[in-house]
């Protein structure tokens, strides 16, 4: 009697589809006989797992494109800045930025006041 390989239940040598799970059945060929192998298990070694913290990851030819490419020099990339060392934007900016904000609707405004009152005069 087959089994299903993908999920173990028993089919009978008519079905061509596990009732299961549905995957294909696969058929052995004359002379093999499924029974005489049921009795038998394979054991994997037992490995130590790998530690993968303290593996260190070779800078390969990838890297070194990149850091061709780039042009940055080698001790900019180098080094990691955290967000303490980035300097954020202050106050003084976010009023420049307002400011030129302000001064700019006021352009516009008065553009737009110069180009209705010439389009209206002439017509």
């Amino acid at each position: 009697m087959p089994y299903c390989t993908n999920c173990g239940s028993e089919a009978t040598d008519e079905m061509h589809f596990c009732p299961q799970c549905g995957s294909k059945l696969i058929i052995p060929k004359a002379g093999f006989k499924h029974d005489e192998m049921r009795g038998y298990t394979v054991e994997a070694e037992e490995k130590e797992p790998e530690n993968i913290l303290d593996r260190r990851i070779k800078k390969g030819k990838l890297y070194k494109q990149w850091v061709a490419y780039s042009g940055l020099p080698a001790d900019e990339i180098r080094s990691t800045k955290t967000s303490r060392d980035i300097p954020v934007t202050g106050e003084r900016n976010r009023r420049s930025l307002a400011l030129m904000y302000i001064l700019l609707g006021v352009c516009i405004g008065i553009l737009c006041m110069a180009l209705v009152f010439l389009l209206t005069s002439y017509f």
